[in-house]
């Protein structure tokens, strides 16, 4: 019978650091042929693409993944599959299929996975419907995870809420605990611990959950928190629209260049002869006034065309621009000028010194200054899972505002380059794999999140494959099928080899990061010679000039970044669309919605939930299309806002070189190991 082996497409979520306790009775099964063989026919069948009398075989399982095996006392063997980032194993092909299936059809990312591992409750086997009650692998008996419990979550949740009374705030009161089953309680639903609004502190609840366990990982979700609920209706969208959109595309948050009044016809283009931008007629092929950039906030993006949901659309609707308002006033009057502004008439705000850098400063538009003001913000998003090993722990994020830009998992993105570097231009890239706040010394910390007492380390790291236009900094040893494609926007900027070996990964701190890296052919239409380089020196000066005169920075004496809560935060905003972000909003009723939610909660599975009929959206509360967040923004822990000192990065300006340093290569890719070997670069 002839063999076709089957090609797997890029992307994967396979854990190394997933693998069985080291001991004599484990053993890899190199190759995996039942996986390779089951799995490669399944996805030709599910594909159509099976043809009678031909043997399909995968390549390789996806990169993370490892196959093994031990025997029982009967001389049998029994095999699992390792790699998956719950720490789960799979324990036949047909329940590993669904999961690899979604990874193929979504460039590795699991989220929305139907599989039995990443969605107990609701998880499927290829040709079975959906099933209502919890199913779970051999491997789901840890109690040091929530989420493992062999007893259905929604179900357990039923039986609480049908035992125990309701707080005011709607959360869960402490009751005498039943004979029987044991009780379950998510960490968002555990009021032990509550925010200045009353609702669960979940970050407080897990990090006391990883003190007594030890070792925890679990996914966030935070049930009764309004600002949770509200970005989960946005992080799908923004994740689908990262995979699909090129990277110059604005995107909801980002602070770009645009020109208010461009007459029809007209276009922005630079004059030859003295290197000015001004409007250009096409027709008459004549230049007429100056055009005058101002700086502003991207609230809504295009509306996208109902028909090929997999191929980005820039729309004729524009964008929705708000002008910048200054973070040192109280005045917020200058952000409700918006405009509708097309695409064309923008540019990313990192290019402003080729297009107003010979404007005096005094000459320019008022938000340009305040754009530069914000320019050493920075706020996380999509905070969804939390793990560690006392005392440190990680809460992984979808994605972060950076100055004027958002960058999220799966992004391309420039780095500065490094201190002592011959060159002083960039020439590596990274592509973001993942992103953490990592949180140590939480042995030492202060138990209240409230009082004056020490507080615990909090880092930012960005995790992803490293890529150098410099050969001479690469090794041919280091190229494998994995890391030898060209990384996402980087065509037409030269050769590209890998920084490291394919089973580690490069780590920097964010501060490095300058922002996306823009398509080749998008950078030519805005400058005339388009390289790595471009925009690197406006960046670095508009977070200098932060730096000294962001009076959020400027009063906390020795500190380069402001932390925010949120965009709106960052941003020091009091509406975006119109309506009152969080601290503004006087129709917010945390209390009267926990009441709303806690009654939903309990009338439904939680695959289920929707909003009660009787409340508003809750877009309501992050001003509906700007898919971020209010100054919560899912972060109702007290321990990531209580107090200045965890609101301001304390880095010394001479500090900041020594912090670009800070690249480190990562060994064996450990999602899920605090304690890690890593090699200075």
């Amino acid at each position: 019978m002839p063999t076709v082996v089957v090609p797997l497409r890029p992307g994967s979520d396979g854990d190394y650091a997933h693998k069985p306790p080291d001991n004599s009775i484990w053993a890899i099964i190199d190759p995996p042929t039942l996986y390779l063989e089951r799995v490669g026919l399944q996805w030709m069948q599910d594909r159509d693409e099976a043809k009678p009398g031909i043997k399909y075989v995968l390549e390789r399982l996806p990169v993370g993944y490892t196959l093994y095996q031990r025997p029982r006392a009967n001389g049998t063997k029994d095999k699992y599959l390792f790699g998956h980032p719950n720490h789960k194993y799979f324990d036949s092909p047909n329940r590993f299929f669904p999961h690899f299936k979604h990874l193929m059809e979504n460039g590795g990312n699991s989220i929305g996975c139907p599989c039995t591992i990443c969605d107990p409750r609701s998880g499927v086997l290829p040709g079975k419907p959906p099933s209502i009650s919890g199913h779970f692998s051999k491997s789901s008996s840890s109690a040091s995870s929530l989420s493992s419990r062999r007893i259905s979550v929604a179900t357990a949740f039923k039986e609480t809420i049908a035992t125990q009374p309701v707080l005011d705030n709607g959360a869960v009161a402490s009751a005498k605990v039943p004979l029987g089953r044991p009780k379950v309680m998510l960490a968002g639903m555990d009021a032990t611990h509550v925010d200045e609004e009353g609702t669960p502190d979940i970050y407080r609840n897990l990090i006391d959950r990883l003190k007594r366990h030890g070792k925890l990982d679990e996914s966030i979700k935070e049930p009764l928190s309004l600002d949770w609920r509200a970005e989960q209706e946005v992080i799908p969208d923004l994740l689908k629209k990262v995979r699909r959109d090129p990277q110059w595309l604005p995107r909801v948050g980002d602070i770009l260049l645009y020109v208010r009044n461009v007459p029809d016809g007209f276009q922005i283009a630079q004059d030859p002869q003295t290197g000015k931008c001004l409007l250009y007629d096409p027709q008459s092929n004549n230049f007429g006034e100056k055009a005058v950039w101002e700086a502003g906030l991207v609230s809504q993006a295009p509306a996208e065309s109902a028909e090929g949901e997999d191929q980005w659309y820039v729309g004729q609707t524009g964008l929705r621009m708000e002008p910048v308002p200054d973070p040192n006033d109280t005045d917020k009057s200058l952000s409700k000028r918006y405009t509708y502004v097309a695409v064309k008439h923008t540019r990313p705000f990192c290019l402003w010194k080729d297009y107003i850098g010979y404007v005096p400063r005094d000459k320019r538009h008022p938000t340009i200054q305040n754009a530069f003001t914000v320019s050493a913000t920075m706020s996380l998003m999509g905070k969804h899972r939390f793990h560690g090993t006392w005392p440190t722990a990680y809460i992984h994020c979808h994605a972060i505002y950076i100055g004027s830009e958002l960058i999220a998992v799966g992004d391309t993105v420039r780095l500065v380059p490094k201190a002592g570097d011959d060159n002083n231009v960039i020439t590596d890239v990274l592509v973001v794999k993942t992103i953490r706040l990592r949180l140590s010394n939480l042995d030492d910390a202060s138990s209240n999140d409230y009082d004056e007492g020490r507080p615990y380390n909090l880092e930012i790291w960005i995790y992803g494959s490293g890529y150098t236009v410099t050969a001479s900094r690469s090794s041919k040893k280091w190229l494998s099928e994995s890391n030898t494609a060209i990384p996402k926007s980087a065509s037409g900027y030269g050769a590209w080899f890998p920084l490291h070996p394919p089973d580690k990964e490069l780590a920097v701190p964010f501060s490095r990061i300058i922002g996306r890296l823009y398509e080749h052919d998008a950078l030519e239409s805005w400058v005339p010679d388009p390289e790595l380089d471009s925009g690197r020196d406006g960046v670095l000066d508009a977070r200098h000039f932060a730096s000294k005169n962001d009076q959020r920075i400027v009063s906390n004496v020795g500190t380069t970044w402001f932390w925010a809560d949120s965009r709106a935060d960052a941003l020091d905003l009091q509406a975006i669309n119109g309506l009152d972000v969080r601290k503004y909003d006087v129709q917010r009723d945390p209390r009267d919605w926990r009441k709303s939610i806690k009654t939903m909660e309990a009338g439904a599975a939680f695959s289920d939930r929707k909003p009660a009929p009787h409340v508003r959206s809750l877009r309501r509360f992050l001003a509906p299309g700007t898919g971020m967040q209010d100054e919560r923004s899912n972060n109702s822990s007290s321990s990531m806002t209580t107090g200045s000192k965890r609101r301001i990065i304390e880095v010394s300006d001479d500090d900041e070189e020594d912090i670009r340093r800070q690249t480190r290569i990562v060994t064996d890719v450990p999602y899920k190991r605090s304690k890690i070997q890593v090699v200075v670069d």
